[in-house]
């Protein structure tokens, strides 16, 4: 008898969650284009601002070991404190954006950035390496919840695939813009770069300096820049292709499609870095290899980024958390190890 109106009151609650939900997005559908926009490019300004500290711990390496007295012989100890960022990355938004489906995106937001800015604040003024990392942890995962919740902010007030199509896409190209505003990031934003792409070689095979070095970084956001052009075009086939057959609406597997392409490009540009590296090659030619890198690597992430916004729609920001569980703890480990890789195996 309890069980039953436990249950009986779980499904009441589920209903009334429902009702609120299509009440508030149905308003917010009804926006006028310019009240849409006015959202859409508050929150990616925020994406951006979230994101830019997920670069700026490598800035501080040259001091890092003195301050600390942390060792990187033998061992990338210090690179501990971007595992822990990562890790953070992928478990804050699993626990905490599921929440804001039911009470709101602008609460979450405000939590999230008064406990990333308790954080961060406090790196910028310790001089423990252990706390440090533990820091980190809990900023960065502060940091990624409001991150996330801007793709279920750009789902509550754009409507459908085609309307979707532009503002996803910004989104998305969002993640490198910080590498293009702060020249004296050393580090890439995500660990897959800084395994794949050494801006280190550059100086001892050109004698790059340190600043010259942080500007062939530049070709990754290019890459993703274009991406980000790219795919409206690819969506505007994607739709016309479907509006030819019986299906009114889209299927959302379709999206995956250009992945196909962005994972050539991608292994390809990865390939030409390697095999063109060398001192008698010009300069710009690894620096191409490494802006398909990013046209490839960003032309998946878009793809799989509008397949989830597609298929969950109002539960966008949960679906894109579950996969930012996937790709941060998959990439916190590869900081550990990237050393090792280039120190054993060589440059080419």
């Amino acid at each position: 008898m309890v069980a039953r109106e436990l249950d009986r009151g779980v499904a009441e609650y589920n209903e009334a969650a429902n009702n609120l939900w299509t009440l508030l997005t149905l308003r917010s559908f009804n926006w006028s284009p310019w009240m849409r926009w006015r959202l859409t490019i508050s929150v990616l300004i925020a994406s951006i601002l979230f994101g830019l500290p997920a670069g700026a711990y490598g800035a501080g390496n040259d001091r890092m070991p003195r301050v600390f007295n942390v060792s990187n012989d033998g061992f990338p100890y210090l690179y501990f404190a971007t595992t822990s960022w990562d890790i953070g990355a992928a478990l804050f938004p699993l626990l905490f954006i599921p929440l804001t489906e039911t009470s709101g995106r602008m609460p979450g937001y405000f939590r999230a950035y008064i406990v990333s800015l308790i954080f961060l604040a406090t790196c910028s003024a310790i001089r423990n390496f252990q706390t440090m990392v533990v820091c980190r942890f809990f900023g960065e995962g502060a940091s990624s919840v409001a991150i996330n919740i801007v793709g279920g902010s750009i789902s509550d007030v754009w409507k459908g695939a085609e309307q979707r199509s532009l503002p996803i896409a910004l989104f998305g190209a969002t993640s490198v813009i910080g590498i293009a505003l702060d020249h004296s990031l050393e580090e890439p934003s995500r660990p897959i770069f800084l395994l794949a792409l050494r801006s280190s070689k550059f100086s001892s095979n050109y004698g790059f300096t340190s600043f010259e070095m942080h500007l062939i970084q530049l070709a990754l956001s290019a890459g993703a820049v274009a991406a980000t052009i790219i795919n409206p075009i690819l969506d505007h086939q994607y739709l016309a292709s479907t509006k030819k057959s019986k299906d009114v609406k889209p299927i959302p597997e379709a999206r995956l499609y250009s992945s196909v392409l962005g994972s050539l490009l991608f292994t390809a540009g990865l390939f030409w870095y390697g095999w063109a590296n060398y001192p008698h090659v010009l300069w710009v030619v690894p620096m191409l290899g490494t802006g398909f890198v990013g046209l490839g690597i960003y032309s998946i992430y878009l793809a799989v980024v509008n397949n989830l916004a597609d298929s969950y729609e109002k539960y966008g920001a949960s679906a894109l958390s579950a996969a930012s569980f996937r790709w941060n703890t998959f990439g916190a480990f590869l900081p550990l190890t990237s050393p090792a890789l280039y120190t054993d195996l060589g440059l080419q």
